[in-house]
C-alpha cells in the first residue's frame, strides 16, 4: 500500500460518502455455489454518487511486474490526497477467459475493500477465498463444474502428513481444492477420510499434472 503524504482530507471526504452510501443487493448468481453476490456493477451503482459528491474517485489498473500480473486500485480525492493497494491475481489456468474472470473478481474485491461499501447479506461469491484455520489460504477462480454428492464415511480422519501431502499437491488450485471440499461433502481438508485419502490425492496429481 502506498499513500500521498497527507490524508485528512481524503478520510474526511470518505467518510461523509461512506454515510451517503447505498447498501449493495446480491444481484449476480454463482452457479458454483449456487448463491448470490453483488457484482462490480453493484457495488459501483451503490458507491459512485456517493464518492463523486464528495470529490473522491477510485481507479482501477491491470499492471504486470516480472511477469506476474496485478491490479492496483487507487482512491484519490479532489484536493491531491491519495491512497492506493496493489493485489495480486492469480489464474489456474493460462487463457484469457481465466485471466479475465481472475481480474474481475480482484477488482470487485478490491473496489469494495477501497470505498468501503456494504452488502445487503453475505457475499457468498466470496466462499472459495475464505481463510480457513487449517488450509492455505486460496485464489477463487470459481467454474461451474458438475459435482457428484458423496456421504462421509464415519472413520479417521487423515493425519497431518497426509494433509501437508495433499496440499503439495493441489498448490494452491482453488477448483480442485473445493470440488474435493463438495464431493465429500465437507468443511475443510482435515476432515477428508482415511479411506478416501488414496483417491483423493490420485485426482488432485493428475490435475496438478495437466
Amino acid at each position: 500500500m502506498a499513500q500521498s503524504e497527507q490524508l485528512n482530507e481524503l478520510f474526511s471526504a470518505l467518510s461523509k460518502a461512506q454515510a451517503e452510501m447505498e447498501i449493495a443487493g446480491l444481484t449476480s448468481n454463482n452457479p458454483f455455489f449456487k448463491s448470490k453476490y453483488a457484482d462490480l456493477a453493484e457495488l459501483i451503482k451503490a458507491s459512485r454518487p456517493a464518492l463523486t459528491n464528495n470529490g473522491l474517485s477510485i481507479i482501477q489498473i491491470p499492471e504486470s511486474h516480472e511477469g506476474i500480473k496485478y491490479i492496483r486500485t487507487v482512491l484519490g480525492h479532489s484536493s491531491g490526497q491519495w491512497i492506493d493497494g496493489l493485489v495480486e491475481v492469480i489464474t489456474t489456468k493460462q487463457d484469457i477467459q481465466s485471466l479475465g474472470s481472475a481480474i474481475t473478481y480482484m477488482c470487485r474485491y478490491s473496489y469494495r475493500a477501497m470505498s468501503g461499501v456494504i452488502v445487503s447479506d453475505d457475499d457468498d461469491d466470496g466462499e472459495a477465498a475464505v481463510y480457513r484455520k487449517e488450509d492455505k489460504p486460496i485464489q477463487p477462480k470459481p467454474e461451474d463444474k458438475p459435482i457428484k454428492q458423496i456421504k462421509p464415511i464415519a472413520d479417521p480422519v487423515i493425519n497431518e502428513d497426509q494433509l501437508n501431502q495433499l496440499k503439495h499437491e493441489i498448490d494452491e488450485d482453488m477448483i480442485v481444492h473445493d470440488y474435493i471440499i463438495k464431493a465429500l461433502n465437507i468443511k475443510y481438508l482435515t476432515q477428508i477420510p482415511q479411506s478416501r485419502f488414496a483417491g483423493i490425492l490420485a485426482y488432485a496429481q493428475k490435475e496438478k499434472a495437466k
